[in-house]
């Protein structure tokens, strides 16, 4: 009878070990996931905060542009 106890003893602890480190490495899976994410959210709105701005510096020098262009043929 020890033996058998022993034996599910041993077969109770290797499932829980099992069980533990399933949750352990889901947890750890589920946080990179989570922290590529919004990584990635981040990226994204960096990227399009400097294309905005890189957009609209370029919008100011061709106005800028045309109106040197229109004062000279006013002239």
């Amino acid at each position: 009878m020890t033996t058998d106890n022993t034996g599910s003893a041993k077969s109770f602890s290797g499932k829980l070990r099992n069980k533990m480190l399933g949750l352990v490495v889901g947890s750890a899976v589920v946080i990179f996931l989570l922290l590529m994410t919004v990584t990635w959210y981040e990226i994204k709105a960096i990227m399009v905060r400097e294309l905005k701005e890189v957009a609209s510096s370029k919008v100011e020098l061709a106005s800028e542009s045309i109106d040197q262009n229109l004062k000279k043929k006013m002239q």
